[in-house]
C-alpha cells in the first residue's frame, strides 16, 4: 500500500526480526533487521534511535548464532548511534552497556565486562533509577563476573543486594529470584558458610522445581550445590 521503503514497513520488519529471533529463525531474524536498517539508514540522523535498535537486534542475532565478535561490533555501533542523539535515552544506553558487558563476559574479557557493568550501574544511579529491576540484574551479573574470577567474598554482597531488590520487584517464586539464590548459595558454599548457604539453596531448588519441573538443568545445578552443602554439614 505504501511501497517497500516506507517507515511503517521498517517498523514491521523490525518487529518481525524480534519475533523470528524468539522462534529461533536466525536467518529470518537477520534478514528482517537488515531490511529495517536499510530503510532507516535513508533518513540519516533522523532515525538514529531506530538504527541503533536495529543494530542491537543484529547484535542479538549474532550472539544467538555464537558469533560473539560480530555481536560486540554491532552492539558498539548501536551505542555510538545512541550517544550521537541530541537527547539520548538513559535506559536505552544502559541496556546496550549491559548487553556489551554480557558479550565481554562470554568472551572471557572479565575486566571489560566489569567496567561496562559498573558504568551502567552508575548511569542508573545518577539518573534516579538506582532502585530498579535493572539494577538488580546488573548487580547479579557483576557477582557472576566475580564468581568467574573466583572472588567469592566480592561476589557475596552483590548477590545479597541483588536478591533484596529482586524480592522487592518480582513475585514470590520468580525464576530471577531463584537464579540469585543459587548464585548466593554457591558463593557461600565456596566460603564454607554452609549453614548460611543451605536455606538459600533449598529455596532455589523449590522455585526451579515448581516453575520448570524436576528434570530441568536449573534444578540439577541447585541440587548439586545443596548436596555438597548437606554433605559438609554431615
Amino acid at each position: 500500500a505504501v511501497g517497500t521503503d516506507d517507515r511503517t514497513v521498517a517498523e514491521s520488519r523490525f518487529n518481525l526480526g524480534y519475533l523470528y529471533l524468539v522462534l529461533g529463525d536466525i536467518d529470518g531474524s537477520r534478514a528482517s533487521f537488515e531490511a529495517a536498517l536499510a530503510i532507516w539508514s535513508e533518513d540519516g540522523d533522523g532515525s538514529l534511535g531506530d538504527r541503533a535498535a536495529a543494530l542491537l537486534g543484529l547484535a542479538r542475532v549474532a550472539e544467538q548464532g555464537k558469533d560473539l565478535d560480530l555481536a560486540m561490533e554491532r552492539a558498539t555501533e548501536s551505542l555510538s548511534l545512541r550517544l550521537r542523539a541530541s537527547d539520548p535515552d538513559l535506559l536505552d544506553i544502559t541496556e546496550l552497556k549491559v548487553t556489551m558487558a554480557r558479550l565481554q563476559r562470554r568472551r572471557n574479557k572479565l575486566a571489560e565486562a566489569e567496567s561496562l557493568y559498573n558504568e551502567a550501574l552508575q548511569d542508573l544511579r545518577e539518573g534516579g533509577h538506582g532502585t530498579s529491576p535493572m539494577t538488580a540484574t546488573i548487580l547479579n551479573n557483576l557477582a557472576v563476573v566475580q564468581w568467574q574470577r573466583g572472588a567469592w567474598t566480592d561476589a557475596e554482597p552483590m548477590y545479597r543486594e541483588s536478591l533484596s531488590l529482586r524480592r522487592r520487584f518480582y513475585p514470590e517464586g520468580h525464576s530471577e529470584i531463584g537464579k540469585t539464590l543459587l548464585g548466593l548459595g554457591s558463593v557461600l558454599e565456596k566460603q564454607d558458610k554452609y549453614l548460611d548457604a543451605e536455606p538459600h539453596l533449598r529455596e532455589a531448588v523449590e522455585i526451579f522445581q515448581k516453575r520448570d519441573g524436576s528434570d530441568e538443568p536449573n534444578v540439577a545445578n541447585a541440587s548439586a550445590v545443596l548436596g555438597r552443602v548437606l554433605c559438609a554439614l554431615d
